[in-house]
């Protein structure tokens, strides 16, 4: 009789799941920023409410296109290369709006 050899996690675990956590935590934090700044939006563009929804509506638009399009990009590029692409676009892009 053979005993079963547990199978064991990479040891990299941590770094994949602390990786994942900050995409997770960036993206939350950034849905977040857009809903916080509808206020000052709405008196800097001198707009009405409704006007300026569209941009919360805008911008959870464009994340579900993203999202969708996550496993093609992860099938053609490779997930790690795809995962620090991602994040480098978008820190650039979030410097380029501070």
């Amino acid at each position: 009789m053979s005993h079963a050899v547990p199978s064991r996690a990479p040891a990299n675990k941590w770094v994949i799941a602390s990786t994942v956590l900050l995409g997770s935590f960036v993206s939350v934090m950034d849905v977040s920023i857009v809903n916080v700044a509808t206020p000052q939006m709405l008196g800097t563009f001198g707009v009405s409410l409704d006007e300026i929804t569209w941009v919360s509506v805008a911008y959870s638009i464009a994340e579900i296109l993203l999202v969708t399009l996550a496993a093609w990009g992860s099938a053609r590029l490779g997930r790690k290369r795809f995962y620090m692409l991602s994040f480098g676009l978008f820190t650039g892009a979030t410097v380029l709006c501070g």
